[in-house]
């Protein structure tokens, strides 16, 4: 989520996205870097991310609780 943010809307080059185990994504669609921001925005939308994801955080290390608290009362 991260790169395609960075791809997608941040001038990134597709070309120096560094490889990571388990994702099996072709950043740069083959030399066709238009094509590869237009996939990046993509799936930016497909998955609603509207910030750039870190590479690193809590959540990444599996440390990390996502939680609502809303309250009615007085």
């Amino acid at each position: 989520m991260h790169w395609c943010c960075m791809v997608g809307n941040s001038g990134q080059d597709p070309h120096s996205v560094p490889p990571m185990n388990g994702v099996n994504i072709d950043w740069a669609h083959g030399g066709e870097v238009l094509a590869a921001r237009e996939a990046a925005k993509k799936m930016m939308v497909a998955y609603q991310i509207a910030f750039p994801a870190a590479l690193t955080s809590r959540h990444t290390q599996r440390r990390a609780i996502d939680m609502t608290i809303g309250w009615k009362g007085p």
